[in-house]
């Protein structure tokens, strides 16, 4: 049932055969959230479609060795949580940044529990913590009026329910504690004033040109460095 200005509405069904997700077939997740004032709970259910767009690779999977060289291009959020990723499982990495110096622009992010619960896999939790806000709920309201239609709550419930905590964070907080863990296991693995400007392909991997003149050669390129 969905509430607007807190009038109920009859409850749709709505399907969208374009979205089809990589699910097992039949597995319904429900939500509920809270509603404010006089509205009617809202509770959604999503039942997964049994068509899926993705085929497996018919590629044989073949295990990578620690010793095989990683290059990462970009030491941003989604960079850094690879390259610190690949540490904790005993690779060496190296990342190349465009920029003088390591740092974060734009404003804040939210991390839901499922993004929370790698970032605690790799062993941010504390760090995390000491400077996330936690919201307390979170709400839709009235493009005019300003009045909520519904809340779904924050809480410890919730926490307990999904495993982690809901955090919002300023990028720069959340940059800063990826890039001190990175650092933290190898001091030389990030360099910056590093702009690719052109990847070469080899039979056994590689090479990734520099504007400063420098090159590097990888077995395994991983790009993150943008759109």
């Amino acid at each position: 049932h969905f509430a607007i200005t807190g009038r109920p509405l009859r409850e749709r069904r709505i399907q969208f055969p374009h979205l089809q997700m990589v699910q097992p077939s039949g597995i319904e997740s429900s939500t509920r959230f809270k509603p404010c004032g006089e509205a009617a709970p809202i509770h959604l259910t999503l039942k997964w479609a049994q068509t899926n767009f993705y085929q497996a690779s018919q590629d044989p999977i073949r295990p990578v060795k620690k010793s095989t060289s990683i290059t990462i291009i970009g030491a941003g959020i989604g960079g850094l949580s690879a390259a610190l990723a690949l540490q904790s499982r005993g690779f060496e990495v190296r990342v190349f940044e465009q920029a003088r110096a390591l740092g974060e622009i734009g404003a804040g992010l939210h991390l839901s529990p499922n993004g929370m619960k790698v970032l605690n896999a790799l062993g941010l939790e504390h760090a995390l913590a000491s400077v996330a806000a936690r919201p307390r709920a979170i709400s839709t309201k009235h493009f005019r009026t300003g009045i909520a239609n519904f809340e779904g709550p924050l809480d410890d419930e919730f926490e307990r329910r999904f495993g982690a905590p809901f955090y919002s964070f300023h990028r720069a907080d959340l940059h800063a504690a990826l890039s001190r863990a990175v650092l933290a296991n190898d001091a030389g693995c990030i360099a910056v004033d590093h702009q690719a400007v052109d990847i070469v392909e080899g039979d056994d991997g590689v090479t990734v040109e520099f504007e400063n003149g420098t090159a590097k050669r990888t077995e395994i390129l991983i790009a993150a460095d943008g759109v």
